[in-house]
Formats: structure tokens, C-alpha cells, sequence
């Protein structure tokens, strides 16, 4: 019952920060796995870590709107 509590109180007032954490985690983990990946597929990775950003960004300005 606490847990839905929360994510009601998320959807009611989005949190800008938690949104940010989000992203910025994502990015951390996908950087985390280019550097385990061989050399030649890190462009992959670093591609992927900014549609994440791109994503971020978007999400913000629709909540800012």
C-alpha cells in the first residue's frame, strides 16, 4: 500500500530531480558496459547514452510546459 502511495505522489507532482536521476543513471550504466565492451563497439554505447539524454530532455520540457 505504500508503494502506491508513492508512485501516485509521483504522477501528481512529477519530480524533475527523480527524472534527472533516472537518465543520469541510465547513461551510467550503459557507460559501464561500453568500457566492458571490446573497443570497436563503444560508439554504440555513447549513441545510446545520448538518446537516453535526448529523452531526458523531452520528458522535461513536456513536464515544464
Amino acid at each position: 500500500m505504500g508503494e502506491d502511495s508513492q508512485s501516485n505522489l509521483f504522477y501528481v507532482y512529477p519530480s524533475l530531480q527523480a527524472l534527472f536521476h533516472h537518465f543520469f543513471i541510465r547513461g551510467l550504466l550503459v557507460f559501464r558496459q561500453v568500457q566492458e565492451e571490446p573497443e570497436g563497439q563503444s560508439s554504440r554505447g555513447f549513441q545510446q547514452i545520448t538518446f537516453a539524454s535526448v529523452q531526458g530532455h523531452f520528458l522535461i520540457r513536456e513536464v515544464n510546459a
